[in-house]
């Protein structure tokens, strides 16, 4: 079907795009960048949360000149995404609007395995590192919140720029 072929296309085009690293940077016009929070921005344009899940491609964003990197969306725990009728990751686009449904279910490789990398990250100037982060769906109440403020605390630790809550 249409929805089993978009589904398993996309990491497979992940995995082609992190081999796509530009060999020259480019460098947006300096009118174009921005400072919001105290953090500078080259541009206003960066890539959206469910992107990147696991840290992929910043070498890729910064030299193609985004104005900030976005992780993520994270949960406190990994998490391995939905899979229903055979079909892992459903995403279909819609052919008329270019708009897409997904069911994804949050796959992501928890927030201790994510800070870790985004402190390992060698960070080009101009290009900050944010993170999205949720509260996982497979806990409730207390537990919850404070799994996501453990989390927020690891990417704080980490140096994460800025973090996106995804609620």
């Amino acid at each position: 079907t249409v929805l089993n072929i978009k589904s398993c296309g996309k990491p497979k085009f992940l995995a082609r795009l992190k081999e796509e690293i530009p060999s020259e940077a480019y460098s947006p016009p300096e009118e174009l960048g921005r400072e919001l929070w105290g953090i500078k921005f080259r541009t206003p344009v960066m890539n959206s949360a469910g992107m990147f899940k696991n840290g992929e491609c910043y070498e890729m964003v910064a030299r193609q000149g985004a104005g900030a990197y976005l992780g993520g969306t994270g949960t406190w725990n990994s998490r391995k995404g939905n899979e229903r009728d055979g079909i892992y990751l459903p995403f279909v686009p819609y052919p008329r609007s270019y708009s897409a449904s997904n069911w994804l279910g949050l796959p992501n490789d928890g927030d201790e395995a994510n800070s870790d990398r985004a402190a390992q990250m060698e960070r080009i100037e101009g290009t900050p590192v944010g993170w999205s982060i949720m509260g996982s769906p497979d806990f409730q109440g207390e537990e919850k919140l404070q799994n996501l403020v453990n989390g927020m605390s690891l990417y704080e630790q980490a140096g994460v720029d800025f973090l996106e809550i995804n609620e």
